[in-house]
């Protein structure tokens, strides 16, 4: 399998956190691809018209876009329910958690292109949009435990604690742990997964 990757990516950071949990990372094999991008030769346009990632091609040449798509078919490939589980209840709710994280990172992913916009072309209601979406996660994972149980470590948690990654690798709340205690003391918990820690954000 190959996977369409980038280390900056908190999509993509996902997927590699994934395929650490499933034991599956000695079967894929990463290729850098630089996204957006406006070459329409891209190689990422070849597998993928949306040009995004992660992408995953499998072995039997079809293609898999999108890191929830890409998680049920870890799922399955590994045989267990280690990211999602089976029982309807139990799968709506780690959805349920994807979604609340994922959206966190959309959210926040969309503020650090805000960031690097020029000035002149800036929407000051914008950033204090973002800022409100974060403000406003933090504090349902701090008052919903269930967002946050421990022992528990599925493809929602896995999205939250991306989102919480992303967060710091991009410096857009310094402290946000201290102000979130509980919140900060499951993430500090989770980041130290080897999962965590061999698929950490990182600029390169």
């Amino acid at each position: 399998m190959l996977l369409h990757w980038s280390p900056r990516s908190p999509f993509v950071h996902k997927v590699m956190v994934a395929l650490e949990e499933t034991g599956l990372r000695p079967r894929v094999d990463l290729t850098r691809s630089v996204v957006p991008t406006l070459d329409p030769e891209h190689v990422i346009y070849r597998v993928n018209p949306l040009g995004q990632i992660p992408t995953l091609e499998l072995d039997d040449g079809s293609v898999l876009h999108d890191s929830l798509v890409i998680a049920f078919y870890l799922n399955d490939l590994c045989g267990e329910e280690l990211l999602i589980p089976s029982d309807a209840d139990e799968r709506i709710d780690t959805l349920r958690r994807h979604a609340l994280g994922n959206g966190l990172i959309e959210a926040m992913v969309a503020w650090v292109i805000d960031r690097y916009t020029p000035p002149e072309k800036q929407i000051p209601t914008r950033a204090q949009h973002y800022a409100i979406k974060l403000e406003k996660t933090l504090a349902l994972l701090e008052a919903d435990a269930g967002l946050r149980k421990p022992g528990r470590f599925d493809f929602g948690d896995i999205a939250i604690a991306t989102a919480l990654a992303y967060i710091d690798f991009r410096r857009l709340q310094p402290g946000w742990a201290g102000q979130h205690p509980q919140t900060g003391e499951w993430y500090d918990q989770i980041a130290q997964r080897p999962s965590m820690i061999t698929a950490r954000l990182q600029d390169g």
